[in-house]
């Protein structure tokens, strides 16, 4: 019952005015609208080829810049937790399925 009174009140009131808009004024409608800039339709040039006849630069690639220490450090911090969370779901996976002493072994040998 709610659904409906919402629906009633205010869904088919926007839609009615949206209808109105877009027999009133049809460039204000949805149908009217430009795509996005950059989106190539049929008939459209692509972003670089747009670039090129103004004599814009494009983005410079992203391996032209430096990265700072802190960027670095913390690239370095995230892959060797995640190789350390690998050995251990690893070393307990291996105790799990074999047993303490074949996992004692097993640790033993890697080590060696």
């Amino acid at each position: 019952a709610d659904a409906v009174r919402h629906y009633q009140a205010v869904c088919l009131p926007m839609s009615l005015a949206g209808r109105l808009v877009g027999r009133l004024m049809p460039s204000l409608s949805a149908r009217a609208a430009r795509p996005a800039p950059g989106i190539v339709r049929r008939g459209m040039a692509s972003y670089t080829e747009q670039m090129e006849k103004t004599g814009r630069p494009l983005s410079p690639h992203v391996t032209i810049y430096a990265f700072p220490t802190i960027a670095l450090s913390s690239i370095t911090v995230r892959a060797t937790g995640i190789l350390l969370t690998v050995g251990c779901v690893g070393v307990a996976g291996v105790s799990a399925t074999s047993g303490p002493e074949a996992t004692k072994s097993k640790v033993q040998a890697i080590a060696d």
